[in-house]
């Protein structure tokens, strides 16, 4: 017996045929109205579990998702009708978008004025889609296998899809042993209208009454209805999927809890996202200040940088001035030991003058010239000393500015 992992029908539909063929391991079944190979699907359990079958969709959509999800199935993209004559058939899709949401509905164009059922929709186009019936399905797909279930639900063309069977001439071994189809008006527990033909005329073709779920009848091959119908009870916990209101309500609670939670989470997410862009602004704030501040210390490097240049240029004059003064007072220093020299001559000629004055006279007169010469340049170097301090004040100035722009009181 093999066991499904979860349900997929909206309505217990894969449970109830579940027990009746959890001991076939690879089935085979027809789901005429398959729409979705997922959402709301009868037979992805069976085909989860190694069946296969034939799935009939006219709606283009549905059927390319049909063919690229359950490629171990034939997918026929065509509607079902009573007469095998009939080629196409016109239908009104209703719906924004069938291939999406379960709210769609296929009307043959002279019921699709019904406001009852457009009026739940915005949209209404009409399509001409490809139709055949299921006995020529049957022949030409199904043979040699054994069909256990056919699935109906083609919006109200369940009669007409019966009657395209012609159970009365159709091989025994090709009739389904379970045909279940929806028996009630789209989205409403009003019978259908073709709910009592589709029981006289399967009746009347070897099937029994089964089961009613609330949405789907369903019919048995008359000899399997003594051990079939001991299996339609309503879902519940001994289910191999158990279905208990307890449960039901248990996961209700915790979808609310969790809803609540999403909800809080939503709540707290606006308001991080709130002080995330009230951050996001006062970064962008802070960031104009900084953007002022690398300015200002731009202007103040440049600033320094053209007192530094300046005063490299000062250093470098009073480092050449220095030199100068150097030299100057060397030379002033060579001529004064030069005068002292000529002095200490002039004194010895004074003395032998003194002693020769009468007779050396006119070497007195040179003598006077020659210290003329010496004041002179006693003037000089005076005038030197003098030049050499005022550089030293300069000097003085100049470190003092440097010490200023320098010191850490004006660093940025």
């Amino acid at each position: 017996m093999w066991k499904p992992r979860r349900l997929y029908s909206q309505n217990f539909e894969d449970l109830y045929l579940y027990r009746l063929f959890c001991n076939i391991e690879r089935g085979f079944y027809i789901d005429a109205g398959a729409w979705s190979p997922d959402i709301d699907s009868v037979t992805k359990i069976f085909y989860e579990n190694g069946w296969s079958g034939i799935n009939l969709e006219p709606l283009q959509e549905c059927f390319e998702t049909l063919q690229s999800k359950r490629p171990d199935d034939i997918n026929l993209c065509f509607a079902v009708v009573d007469e095998p004559s009939v080629g196409f058939v016109d239908l009104a899709v209703l719906g924004d978008c069938p291939s999406e949401n379960g709210l769609h509905h296929l009307l043959d164009t002279a019921t699709a004025d019904d406001t009852r059922t457009t009026s739940r929709h915005n949209t209404s186009r009409a399509r001409r889609v490809a139709a055949t019936t299921l006995r020529e399905v049957i022949e030409r797909y199904a043979r040699p296998r054994h069909i256990n279930f056919l699935k109906l639900d083609i919006e109200g063309a369940e009669y007409k899809a019966i009657k395209g069977l012609s159970l009365a001439t159709l091989d025994d071994e090709l009739k389904p042993e379970v045909i279940l189809l929806e028996a009630t008006l789209p989205v409403s527990r009003l019978a259908a209208p073709h709910r009592s033909s589709c029981r006289q005329h399967l009746e009347a073709n070897g099937y029994t009454f089964l089961y009613f779920d609330g949405l789907n009848d369903y019919y048995c091959r008359s000899h399997l209805h003594s051990s079939f119908i001991q299996l339609m009870l309503p879902p519940n916990i001994f289910d191999v999927v158990p279905v208990g209101s307890s449960l039901i309500f248990n996961k209700l609670d915790s979808s609310v809890a969790k809803d609540a939670s999403i909800d809080s989470l939503q709540s707290q997410l606006a308001d991080q996202l709130e002080a995330n862009e009230n951050l996001r602004k006062e970064l962008a704030t802070e960031g104009d200040s900084i953007k002022e501040l690398m300015l200002e210390a731009q202007e103040l490097q440049h600033a320094l940088d053209l007192e530094k240049v300046t005063s490299r240029q000062n250093k470098e004059e009073m480092e050449r001035l220095y030199f100068s003064i150097n030299e100057e007072k060397d030379k002033a220093i060579q001529a004064l030991n030069h005068s002292n020299e000529q002095r200490d001559i002039f004194q010895s000629q004074l003395h032998q003058v003194q002693e020769e004055l009468e007779a050396c006279s006119h070497l007195v007169t040179e003598l006077q010239t020659m210290v003329r010469q010496s004041n002179h340049h006693k003037d000089h170097l005076i005038r030197l000393v003098n030049r050499m301090g005022k550089l030293l004040a300069i000097s003085i100035r100049s470190n003092y500015r440097l010490a200023r722009y320098i010191s850490p009181a004006r660093t940025p």
